[in-house]
């Protein structure tokens, strides 16, 4: 019987070298990667290639068992999301799709705003104004993933559980109009 190898290395590579660096947290989040395995991997280190590789292991292992070709179907679905400003849905494998909805919440909340007005809006909704500057300050060089920790924060700051997202998407529209009524 002829073993046919795995190309899976090259299929990773060809993705951690073909996704821009700044969006890299956002395609692993939009394949549905928990965000305490994201957080768990970086544990605060540069992301790396190294990092990136076994980010896309940890999903794999998440995933289960598939082909080359379902793994490198499901990263292009993920990669022309991105590509498309999140607008179009790739299809997350179904015990990975409340991360995806997750991900998909927050970013489409956080690219109303610009950096400065969502500084504003961060110290309405984490009232400790360190938390915001040691994250601001960890991604100063990132502002979308700044962002995205702020929401993240504050979702812990109020008890919020991310697994509902009822919740989160009321919690989120409640920031959006208390913006509004102060303006």
């Amino acid at each position: 019987m002829n073993r046919v190898e795995s190309r899976l290395s090259d299929i990773f590579y060809f993705f951690i070298d073909n996704i821009r660096h700044d969006e890299w947290l956002k395609f692993i989040r939009v394949l549905g990667l928990k965000e305490n395995e994201i957080q768990n991997e970086i544990g605060g280190k540069q992301l790396t290639q190294e990092t990136k590789y076994k980010l896309l292991k940890r999903w794999k292992m998440f995933i289960g068992h598939k082909t080359d070709n379902e793994y490198e179907a499901m990263l292009q679905a993920a990669k022309a999301e991105l590509d498309r400003g999140l607008k179009h849905r790739n299809r997350c494998p179904t015990k990975m799709m409340q991360d995806c909805k997750l991900a998909r919440t927050i970013y489409s909340f956080i690219k109303r705003y610009g950096k400065t007005e969502f500084l504003r809006l961060a110290r309405i909704m984490v009232t400790d104004d360190s938390a915001v500057d040691n994250i601001k300050d960890q991604y100063d060089d990132n502002t979308e993933e700044m962002k995205y920790q702020i929401v993240l924060k504050y979702f812990s700051f109020q008890g919020i559980n991310t697994d509902d997202l009822l919740a989160v998407n009321n919690s989120l529209e409640r920031i959006a109009q208390r913006r509004i009524e102060q303006e």
